[in-house]
């Protein structure tokens, strides 16, 4: 297995060059079959969907391209399709002034689900059940140099995380369909992350099966994740 657990995201890494390579966003979209079970000879296929032209943000001078990863049983059930949005650069890269972020004076009325202090061993232990070898994630002076203050989650952990505090409040007879996460920041060891929702299920479909809950994570009062997370077809 690769570094990152996507074969296809550090080639893209080794041809360009490219040491450090972040993600953007992330959607994983589920079969029929539940992700969590035991599925030790499932087919893992990874498709390029997009590469983008060379570009210059807050993180550094690289290219973006986004990632299919279809998972399916050894009989061909459908498990999951995930998509990742990914940036690659070298760390040595030019960088662009980092626009200021739009604020509201709007009052919420956000619900807090509950607090969860992030360790050095869930970390790793979480990386390492993820199948994330990459060093950010394990080792704090290379979460350092990628100019994180610790070791921070992997991406597939910060989708459980938020996955079942959805399953929490709409109850687990409903099936989780999507969950689309957008990171704003590392989380790292050390973090102590509230999660908070606005309380309301928007249904987005015309029979009212599909509902979506919006949930975010939140360190020292600062938002560093969303997520979308849907339930019904």
């Amino acid at each position: 297995m690769s570094g990152s657990g996507i074969e296809l995201h550090d080639s893209l890494k080794e041809r360009f060059g490219f040491d450090r390579g972040i993600v953007r966003s992330y959607r994983t979209t589920f079969g029929e079959v539940d992700p969590r079970a035991p599925m030790p000879d499932d087919v893992v296929k990874e498709r390029l969907v997009e590469l983008g032209d060379e570009t210059t943000n807050s993180v550094g001078t690289g290219r973006t391209w986004v990632i299919d990863v279809e998972r399916r049983t050894s009989k061909g059930a459908l498990v999951s399709i995930e998509r990742w949005s990914m940036f690659g650069y070298p760390s040595n890269s030019a960088r662009a002034e980092r626009e200021p972020s739009a604020t509201s004076s709007e009052p919420t009325t956000e619900i807090a689900i509950d607090e969860l202090l992030i360790t050095e061993e869930f970390v790793r232990s979480s990386a390492t059940a993820n199948g994330v070898t990459v060093a950010v994630h394990h080792d704090s002076s290379a979460a350092r140099a990628a100019g994180a203050r610790d070791i921070f989650l992997d991406t597939a952990t910060q989708i459980a995380l938020f996955r079942t505090r959805a399953e929490a409040l709409l109850g687990n007879d409903r099936r989780v369909s999507s969950v689309e996460l957008r990171m704003r920041a590392p989380i790292c060891a050390g973090d102590t992350i509230s999660f908070v929702t606005d309380g309301s299920a928007a249904v987005t479909d015309p029979d009212g099966a599909r509902l979506e809950l919006r949930l975010r994570a939140v360190v020292g009062g600062v938002t560093v994740s969303t997520a979308v997370v849907a339930f019904g077809p």
